[in-house]
Order: structure tokens, then C-alpha cells, then sequence
């Protein structure tokens, strides 16, 4: 009998040599994400917008800033990214200080004007804390943009230039009406009072003291709509003239300012005075015709026509494509292509420069560039050994050359770009793959015209090793027994106690409105609202929460608030019937694909999700 135990635990021990020795060896290549999800993020066009509202805040717009920085402010971008959170605080906060600060130094100036001493210094104090605080946030604003945006950090520091030169201006003019006893006056006219863009205006006026003594040669700088255009020295009688040039500023009225704003060490307050002239212009009309939706690799035909002179330059912007051309006797012609963009929604934004009396003007669309979703169709074995090679043929319609195709099972996977539509794989199947329905998942990427594909099929997988290590242990448990290492004893109770019997299944009522609800809100918390509002999509999710409503009472296991439906379908792997499993598992795969994916479920895959949710409330 010795020898018959030996040559069968022998046996046993060979057959497993043998076997594991054909294994196929394992793929350890990673498995992509079987949706081909993009969380894409334009931080960059973000960040230039910041840099735009800080170009405005700094020549002295600050109303356009805000608008632009409450727009900001709801930006996926700027509520997911702590960086962009924190330049988006300090620079909304330089922008209001800056603002507050130019009125409380405008009504200083008037209080001045007024011959309220007390009140311009009482406003100066308050003036000299918020400049200080705007150059606080000024610094702070500027360090981030450069640390974020590298490549912007001259066009950063500019604007942070200007910015500092006012704040610093403004400081010393509070500082004068804080410490300097004599009050100043000042008039102001402009011929003539109607002019043209580009046109010019003299400007003059008289610089005393509020008693009506002449201040000479003090300087006196021009503004036109905020913008300095150029300055002038009092005469011995205090008169100033000078011609400037109304700049390019299309408004119908433009205010002109005299400002005198005397050094340090000046015994004189500063002052100011303000005039309007009438600016002439003409409007620029324009006409677009463009493609509204285009397949993903096709080309954004765009033509108009602008008023004006012929020669007109003007700039095309999609996404993070920017172009300009000159338009030929009026009209221009463009084609754009979209193999650098990625399938979505974008704006068509055109902007026309000025051009002599000729005004800007702006044109915004909307357009779609929209991608084909490839099906995967494969052929495969129901059953899979572990650690021997499993053989699958794919067909992916449409396709076009280079896509790039992933197939994995049980984290073993290969990746390749298809050159054929029909490929035929060799995949391994990991030596200590667990025993059970595993899938396996093909995922197509994207690539023009192709916005990515996905299919996955369950496969019973056998792993010989957990048949045939308990019957190996077995026979080394009655080898050693036979020799009497081990004593095998079974009490009288035992021998007559009767095998125990499998549990009657439990029947499933069907699940409260309530459950499949809470259910259904959790589903679509995690989904992109851009496709929760699509019609089939709604369905596919009621579907799947009828289903996953009613598996929970079976297995106990709810759908987690933080739990993906994968993590979900993870969790109650062990609980359910392969079979039952399986259907739950392709209900899955549909509504991830219609939650995820560019494309829309189709009436067929509706019915074939309803009719899987029936088949688990059955």
C-alpha cells in the first residue's frame, strides 16, 4: 500500500509540474480604462482670461474685470484646481480694491475742488489703507499667474507694471492732500468739440489756487478716456495748451481730463478737470456663414463679409486654435481643420480690428464637432482555462487605420493599433486567475473620425490549480495518515450527522419607489450632466437602478454614494449567481457606455437594458 501512495501523491505532483510548465506566461501589461473617459481640463485658456481681466483692471475697467471674473468663477476649472481657486480669490479681490480705490481718490479730488480739506483728508487715509491692500494683492496676483503660466510672465509683469505706476501715483496724491495746505483749481476746454477717430483736439485751461493765483510751471498731464495722449507746462498766468490725438477709442463720448498732480515736496494739492467731446466713427457690419456641425478630422468651412475698407484683419478662435487673415475686397474664405481638436461643443468667435473711422466688432457661434463610435463584434470561447492563451477574432466597424484597440482579461492585456478592420488576438490568461465569470473587455480609442468603442462579454475561467491542489493535499493528508503521523478520528455523532443542505433562495419582492429613486439620484450624481438630460440615456438609468434596487435586497449591498458602478458590481461579485452576474454586468457596460461615452443609446440598446433589469426583478 506504500508504494501505491507514493506513486499517486508522485502523480499528482507531475501532473501540476506539467501543466504549469505549458502555461502561457503573463502579460503584465496595465489595462486602460475600458471607456476611454477624458477629464480634459483647458487651463491654459483659462489662465489667459485671468491674464485678460488683469489687462483690464489695469487700464482702469474694472466693471468689464468683474463681469469677467464672476464668469470665472463657476469654471469647472477653477472649482477643481486649488491653484486656480486661490488666483481666482486674490485677483477678484485686486479688482474690487482698485475700484474702490479710484472712487474714494475721485471724491478726495472733489472734496478738494469743494474746499473741503477735512473731508479730502479724512478720504486720503482711507484712500492710502486701500492702496496699500491693492498692492499687497497686486504682488500676490502677478506671483501666481507667473508660477501657473511661465510663458505669459512678460505680458504679466507689463500689465503688473502699469498697475504698480498708478497705485504709486495715487499714493503720492493722497499723500499731498493728507500734508499740503494749499487748495488748487483748474478749467479745461477741447476744440474742437466734435471729431473724428484719429482725429485732433486742443485742450486748454487755467491752473490757480483757490484764491485765483496762478501756479507757473507746474505740469499738466492729458487724459482721453483714461488714456494719457499728452501734457503740458503752465505759463506765468497759469495757462497750459496742448494738441492730442483722439486715440482709437470708438465711443460716441470721450471724456478728456486735465490732471495736475504736483511732486512731493509741492506746497499744492492736486486737481483735475473734465470735459466731453463728440467722437465720429463708423460701425463695422459682418456677415458669417459657417458649417455648424462637422465630423471630428473634417474641415470648419467659415466665409463672411465685412464693411469697411478691403483690406480688413481679423481673427478666428475655436477652442485652443487661433488664426487670423486679411479679408480680399471685403470677403474672406477659411477652412479649419479639427484633428487637433477633441468631439464637442465649441464657440466660433471672430473678432474684426479697427481700422481707421472703422470700429471693432465681434462675432460669436456655436458649432459641433462630432465623432463616430465604433462596435466592437468579437468571437470567443464561453470557457477560458487559466494560464493557457485564449483566441478571439474582432471585427470593429468603423474603423480607419492606426485606432488603437485594447484587450484584457483578468489583467492580462494586449494593446495595438489596427491596420484591418478583422484581427484575430492570442491573449493570456493569468496562471492564478480565480475560478468564475471574468470579462473580457475590448476598448477602442479615439482617433479622427473615431471618438472610441467598448464591448465586454463574460467568460467562465477554470483554474486547474484549484482543482487539483485540495486533491494533492488530500492524498498527502491520507499518505501521512497511512503511516500514522496523522490520526483521523470521527466521533459516533459525526459518522450519523447528515450533510447539511443548501438554503431555499430567497424570493425577491420587488424593490419600494423610494429605493430605485435613491438609487437612480445616486447614478446620476456621478454622471456628466451634459448626457443625464438625453431621453434614452434616462431610461438606460431608470433601468439600472430597478435592477441594482433589486439585487441590493438579494445581497444586502447598496450602491455607496462614492462607489463607481464598477466598484458596485466588484462588490457583489461573490454574492451573486454567475448567470445572474453576468446580466447584471452587461446592464452595466450599457449605461456606463451611454453615461460616458460621446455616444447615444440607441431604441435597441433601451429594450436591452429593461429587458435585462426584468430578467433580475424575475
Amino acid at each position: 500500500m506504500r508504494t501505491i501512495y507514493l506513486a499517486l501523491a508522485a502523480l499528482a505532483v507531475i501532473a501540476v509540474l506539467a501543466y504549469i510548465s505549458h502555461a502561457v506566461v503573463i502579460q503584465t501589461m496595465p489595462v486602460l480604462n475600458p471607456l476611454n473617459e477624458r477629464l480634459s481640463v483647458n487651463v491654459t485658456g483659462v489662465v489667459e482670461l485671468y491674464i485678460t481681466a488683469l489687462g483690464l483692471t489695469s487700464t482702469g475697467n474694472y466693471t468689464m474685470a468683474m463681469h469677467l471674473l464672476k464668469a470665472l468663477g463657476v469654471a469647472g476649472a477653477v472649482r477643481s484646481l486649488p491653484t486656480l481657486a486661490a488666483l481666482h480669490a486674490h485677483e477678484e479681490r485686486l479688482a474690487s480694491l482698485m475700484a474702490e480705490l479710484e472712487g474714494v481718490y475721485e471724491n478726495a479730488l472733489s472734496q478738494v475742488l469743494m474746499g473741503n480739506v477735512s473731508g479730502a483728508r479724512y478720504l486720503a487715509v482711507e484712500g492710502l489703507v486701500l492702496d496699500s491692500e491693492a498692492y499687497g494683492e497686486l504682488n500676490t496676483v502677478t506671483n501666481l499667474l507667473t508660477t501657473i503660466y511661465p510663458n505669459a510672465t512678460g505680458q504679466v509683469m507689463s500689465m503688473a507694471a502699469a498697475m504698480r505706476v498708478r497705485l504709486i501715483s495715487i499714493n503720492e496724491t493722497l499723500i499731498k492732500i493728507l500734508y499740503s495746505p494749499i487748495t488748487t483749481n483748474m478749467t479745461i476746454m477741447a476744440v474742437p468739440n466734435i471729431v473724428v477717430v484719429g482725429g485732433s483736439v486742443t485742450v486748454f485751461g487755467r491752473l490757480t489756487t483757490s484764491n485765483g493765483t496762478a501756479i507757473p510751471n507746474a505740469t499738466i498731464t492729458i487724459y482721453v478716456d483714461g488714456v494719457p495722449t499728452g501734457s503740458a507746462i503752465t505759463n506765468s498766468t497759469g495757462y497750459y495748451i496742448v494738441n492730442v490725438t483722439v486715440p482709437p477709442i470708438y465711443k460716441p463720448i470721450l471724456p478728456i481730463k486735465a490732471l495736475y498732480n504736483p511732486p512731493p515736496t509741492s506746497k499744492y494739492l492736486p486737481t483735475q478737470a473734465v470735459t466731453n467731446i463728440t467722437v465720429i466713427y463708423n460701425s463695422t457690419y459682418i456677415a458669417i456663414n459657417y458649417t455648424g456641425a462637422v465630423l471630428w478630422g473634417g474641415q470648419i468651412n467659415v466665409s463672411g463679409f465685412i464693411s469697411g475698407p478691403p483690406n480688413r484683419l481679423i481673427t478666428l478662435s475655436i477652442g485652443n486654435l487661433n488664426m487670423s487673415i486679411t479679408t480680399v475686397n471685403n470677403a474672406f474664405n477659411i477652412s479649419i481643420p479639427t484633428s487637433d481638436l477633441l468631439p464637442g461643443n465649441y464657440s466660433l468667435s471672430i473678432y474684426v480690428t479697427p481700422n481707421g473711422t472703422y470700429a471693432p466688432t465681434t462675432y460669436v457661434g456655436a458649432l459641433m464637432i462630432y465623432a463616430l463610435i465604433a462596435k466592437p463584434n468579437v468571437s470567443v470561447g464561453n470557457v477560458a482555462i487559466a494560464g493557457l492563451p485564449v483566441r478571439a477574432s474582432i471585427n470593429v466597424s468603423p474603423w480607419v487605420s492606426g485606432l488603437p484597440i485594447t484587450v484584457s482579461l483578468g489583467g492580462s492585456a494586449i494593446s495595438l493599433n489596427l491596420t484591418s478592420s478583422n484581427i484575430t488576438i492570442t491573449l493570456a490568461t493569468p496562471l492564478l486567475l480565480g475560478m468564475g465569470v471574468h470579462d473580457l473587455v475590448v476598448s477602442v480609442g479615439q482617433r479622427p473620425p473615431i471618438g472610441g468603442g467598448y464591448y465586454a462579454r463574460g467568460i467562465f475561467v477554470v483554474n486547474p490549480l484549484e482543482i487539483a491542489l485540495p486533491a494533492i493535499a488530500l492524498i498527502m493528508v491520507m499518505f501521512l495518515a497511512r503511516f500514522g503521523i496523522v490520526r483521523l478520528r470521527r466521533s459516533p455523532q459525526q459518522e450519523t450527522q447528515a450533510l447539511p443542505t443548501l438554503p431555499m433562495a430567497a424570493t425577491i419582492t420587488t424593490p419600494r419607489p423610494a429605493e430605485v429613486k435613491a438609487v437612480e439620484e445616486r447614478i446620476i450624481k456621478l454622471a456628466p450632466s451634459g448626457k443625464i438630460n438625453i431621453p434614452s440615456v434616462k431610461e438606460v438609468v431608470m433601468a439600472l437602478s430597478q435592477a441594482i434596487a433589486t439585487v441590493s435586497m438579494k445581497t444586502e449591498v447598496r450602491l455607496k454614494p462614492t462607489q463607481t458602478l464598477r466598484e458596485y458590481l466588484t462588490a457583489v461579485r461573490g454574492k451573486l449567481d454567475p448567470q445572474v452576474y453576468s446580466v447584471l454586468s452587461e446592464l452595466v457596460g450599457i449605461a456606463e457606455y451611454a453615461l460616458y461615452s460621446p455616444r447615444v443609446p440607441t431604441p435597441v440598446d433601451v429594450a436591452r437594458a429593461w429587458e435585462l433589469a426584468k430578467v433580475l426583478s424575475q
